[in-house]
């Protein structure tokens, strides 16, 4: 689950960001917040314990860097649960 919402706010206000399941929706969310409001976010990724600040979306610039990490981390946990070495779903 991520979390969007503007960068100035400096902790995460879980009643004033916009939510959803995918990096790929958080992503959209902020871009478009970008573009109608020209203010830097922050997509959240919510954990079982403390949200953690994943990445800032700016204008003109997106960092693609937790939609790789997400992808090589899935594609490595799926192999792995193929061959029964961990169990699918653990992180």
């Amino acid at each position: 689950m991520f979390a969007v919402q503007p960068a100035a706010w400096t902790n995460l206000d879980e009643y004033g960001c916009e939510y959803t399941p995918t990096i790929q929706g958080a992503y959209t969310i902020a871009r478009q917040w970008v573009k109608d409001y020209n203010e830097d976010c922050i997509i959240w990724r919510l954990t079982s314990g403390s949200p953690i600040k994943w990445v800032r979306v700016t204008h003109g610039e997106v960092v693609a860097s937790a939609v790789c990490h997400l992808r090589c981390h899935g594609e490595h946990q799926s192999r792995h649960a193929q061959r029964g070495s961990i169990p699918q779903g653990s992180s």
